[in-house]
């Protein structure tokens, strides 16, 4: 009836108990706590959350939900002995413990979260949260996402056992060092170097993090079968973790646990979405279908014209002008979900005297994001790449442009361009930097970013795997 629903919702209100639930098979998020966006007066604090069992949650259908969400100040709250699994959002935000804005002075401990798409645990921002003796396994990207560094101890991050086979550890910003990540254990089995944002253990060591935290397989029990109790030689017990006991979750007996959960599947991801679009099976005037344009009024817009085109008869036409609240209006932007492998991005566009434009690839959603390949083009023509300058372009002149850029374990940072000039001159620029952190692409976008008039046009659109 509404997607957005969420399972047990507490807004302002405090001295609650949230115990014994068994929530699944929702769209959003699972057990929603707090109602005041930031580090304003909040009534919602010391309200316990324990022995839940919420699984199937997001189902790929809306995005930037959690399997427990909270939301602004929230002294005394505990999250305690939850067990969370398969949160599949259909972009950004699929996470299994979701501290959002504000959220703060909270103890997580001696949870089970697994099966995430975006992370086992999230704090966009916060202050003095606790992260506690929890077991975080198999998120799809990052395992642990920080996005807004502040001037103040974001979190405590300690005896937690983080197990992954795909994706990444340290997700979105880890600039600063207002964290304090110690004595936790750490397991990908598939013997790749463990990347702490960027950095090596011992350069992560050398910063003051994870001084007595370990790299090694923790032995779960059983964890093909979902049973993640550590067996007593595990060496995160010999770190202080404590072993959490894997029964009394959710509303039916602890003996049915097993069988229940598995009776309801993994949640599947949304499947990568290439592009291709040429423009010609549109009607002139029309907004394209395949991605979402953002227009502030009729005066700044982006259409399908027949005025010009690569190939064909038709393109697409960006016109700007003086007015725009966001100077970002008009764009478009696609959803590509891209999480391994070189792919390749290709596009013909015409400049135009006095237009700026940029292209850019984004993974998961963030503040700030993290930005793949980026290519700008001032208002005089100017080309660059992440800031550093390649060429000036030619005006009213179409051009072809081809990105090559590898995502997941294959990330380094860098990414290969090709122009195509008239009369087939090319121009390659190798290794172009960007963020490390951009592993996966879920923002593919094309910007007129001024509030002057102008006009360039885009042909021949295409993303696909290498």
């Amino acid at each position: 009836m509404h997607p957005a629903a969420i399972g047990v919702w507490l807004g302002q209100t405090h001295t609650n108990r949230v115990v014994h639930n068994s929530i699944y098979d929702l769209y959003y998020t699972g057990i929603s706590v707090g109602w005041t966006w930031g580090y304003g007066e909040s009534q919602a604090h010391h309200n316990f959350i324990a022995n839940n069992h919420i699984w199937q949650i997001g189902q790929a259908v809306l995005s930037d939900m959690g399997g427990i969400y909270t939301l602004g100040v929230s002294p005394g709250t505990v999250e305690y002995h939850n067990l969370v699994h398969d949160i599949e959002s259909v972009d950004y935000g699929g996470w299994g413990i979701y501290t959002d804005e504000g959220s703060s002075e909270i103890l997580i401990s001696n949870n089970i979260v697994t099966n995430t798409k975006t992370g086992g645990f999230h704090q966009h921002y916060g202050k003095e949260n606790i992260v506690r003796n929890n077991i975080f396994v198999n998120s799809s990207e990052g395992q642990i996402i920080r996005t807004r560094a502040e001037d103040h101890l974001s979190f405590t991050f300690e005896h937690n056992i983080v197990y992954w086979q795909k994706g990444y550890l340290l997700g979105a910003n880890w600039s600063g060092n207002h964290y304090a990540l110690d004595s936790n254990l750490y397991w990908n089995p598939n013997g790749k170097p463990v990347d702490f944002a960027t950095r090596t253990f011992e350069e992560w060591k050398a910063s003051g993090q994870d001084k007595n935290s370990l790299i090694s397989d923790p032995l779960f029990v059983d964890s093909v079968r979902g049973n993640f109790t550590v067996k007593p030689e595990s060496p995160a017990l010999k770190l202080g973790f404590k072993q959490i006991e894997f029964t009394g979750f959710g509303s039916t007996l602890p003996e049915d646990y097993l069988s229940v959960a598995r009776a309801y599947p993994a949640s599947v991801a949304r499947a990568p979405q290439p592009i291709q679009d040429d423009f010609e099976s549109y009607s002139v005037g029309d907004k394209i279908s395949g991605g979402s344009s953002s227009e502030e009024n009729d005066k700044a817009t982006v259409r399908v014209t027949n005025e010009t085109a690569l190939s064909g008869k038709q393109s697409l036409k960006f016109i700007d002008a003086p007015g725009q609240k966001a100077s970002y209006n008009p764009h478009i932007f696609f959803q590509p979900q891209f999480d391994e492998g070189t792919v390749v991005g290709k596009f013909a566009l015409k400049w135009k005297t006095g237009a700026v434009f940029y292209h850019e690839w984004r993974g998961e959603g963030g503040n700030p994001y993290s930005v793949g390949p980026s290519i700008h083009v001032d208002g005089e023509g100017s080309l660059t790449a992440n800031g550093k300058k390649l060429m000036q372009i030619p005006n009213n002149t179409w051009l072809k442009f081809e990105i090559s850029f590898a995502l997941g374990e294959l990330t380094t940072g860098k990414y290969d361009l090709k122009i195509t000039l008239p009369g087939n001159k090319i121009e390659s620029f190798k290794e172009l930097n960007c963020s490390p952190l951009c592993r996966n692409l879920r923002w593919f976008g094309f910007v007129s970013d001024t509030n002057a008039d102008s006009i360039f046009y885009l042909d021949d659109i295409e993303l696909k795997p290498k």
